[in-house]
């Protein structure tokens, strides 16, 4: 299965490829490609495949360490220690990113024969129907890509800057920092499963609601492709909603509003804003 490539047409490719590259660097997409005329030939690459699962690994056992050496200073004075003298809500906090992280990594071979589906579907669709605008699409998706990334770095940074300028006397490595790494892969994983879903609504769109059957598999696959990661993503947004609305609560009823409550804010802005990525570009394929 794994040795078996898929042709993708250049029409295809030239809108995926921009965010593919990220893909493959981050460990969702360990495939290689070479060009065969006016198709491209997409390949699974288990030496992709084995150093993404070996730089998640360092950086996963370099998150928990940073979450040991964290919690061994105690912390004084962060928001956990305003509503608990136990160390749940941050071994929560920061725990639980890098294992997700972690998960959809090494899960990538269990989903590569869906991958391949959606990649044959999108490919014969466009075989079919009229030409699309390509280079719309591949503007419109690097332009959601960097927008959504620019504002991530910007929270990314903010969280930064407060939660580590609290704590005195430590001196700051990866293991620190691997935290924000693993959220980046999470980050974009939701941008792939915006972009495969994005273009085939475009393909819907595109025969006027004709829907054609490699359409509705694709559809169907898409969301089976991407179905635990989607679960893991949507539960761990609603649970951070709830456990930052209840930080937010705590230091309005202590009276210790300040940066750490605006922190707060800007990470429940940050969760409804990936909620709202997932569901927008369904709700739009679905009416389409």
């Amino acid at each position: 299965m794994f040795d078996h490539p898929v042709m993708v047409n250049q029409k295809f490719f030239r809108t995926f490829q921009p965010l593919f590259h990220i893909y493959r660097i981050t460990g969702l997409s360990p495939f290689t490609y070479t060009r065969k005329k006016l198709t491209y030939s997409l390949q699974w690459s288990w030496k992709i495949y084995i150093c993404n699962c070996v730089i998640i690994t360092i950086l996963t056992f370099l998150g928990f360490w940073g979450i040991y050496e964290f919690l061994k200073k105690n912390a004084h004075g962060l928001i956990w220690s305003s509503f608990s003298k136990s160390n749940y809500f941050a071994i929560f906090d920061f725990g639980e990113i890098p294992m997700i992280g972690f998960c959809f990594v090494f899960s990538t071979p269990f989903k590569r024969g869906d991958m391949w589906k959606i990649l044959n579907g999108l490919n014969k669709i466009d075989s079919v129907i009229s030409p699309i605008d390509v280079e719309k699409d591949r503007k419109q998706t690097i332009i959601f890509a960097c927008v959504v990334l620019s504002i991530f770095s910007l929270v990314m940074v903010f969280d930064a800057i407060v939660i580590w300028s609290a704590i005195s006397e430590s001196e700051l490595g990866l293991k620190d920092y691997s935290f924000y790494l693993i959220y980046f892969v999470v980050i974009v994983c939701e941008i792939q499963y915006w972009q495969l879903v994005f273009l085939t609504g475009r393909r819907i769109a595109a025969i006027n609601r004709n829907f054609d059957k490699n359409l509705k598999e694709n559809e169907e696959i898409s969301t089976d492709f991407h179905r635990h990661k989607l679960i893991i993503i949507l539960l761990s947004c609603f649970l951070r909603l709830v456990l930052d609305w209840y930080m937010v609560f705590v230091t309005i009823i202590n009276d210790e509003i300040g940066v750490f409550s605006l922190l707060q804010m800007v990470w429940i802005f940050l969760h409804l804003g990936r909620l709202v990525t997932i569901l927008e570009i369904c709700h739009i394929c679905e009416r389409e």
